[in-house]
């Protein structure tokens, strides 16, 4: 059963171009993970300092196993974010 997490992340006044590039070598991380079968970035039309963050892997397990091998790329952007990002959704199909 596919499982999805999605992100809203917003960075610090001025630094959405560290945020980007953090966030860019983290798609790239979590990209190769066994498991994932997307993952996605989207500019936020209405806040120009905010980022969505997409995963979408095939269950639960995947994903867990996936963050786990993936401390260093998950902090890599903690330092041009307001704060830890919001999980929106997380989801799972029915």
């Amino acid at each position: 059963m596919s499982y999805i997490r999605y992100y809203v992340m917003q960075s610090k006044p001025g630094d959405m171009a560290q945020l980007n590039k953090a966030l860019v070598a983290l798609k790239a991380a979590v990209a190769v993970q066994p498991g994932l079968l997307s993952v996605n970035m989207y500019k936020d039309l209405e806040d120009a300092e905010k980022v969505h963050f997409v995963e979408h892997w095939d269950g639960k397990e995947s994903h867990d196993k996936g963050a786990k091998a993936l401390p260093d790329a998950v902090v890599s952007p903690m330092g041009a974010l307001m704060g830890a990002p919001p999980v929106r959704y997380t989801l799972s199909e029915i």
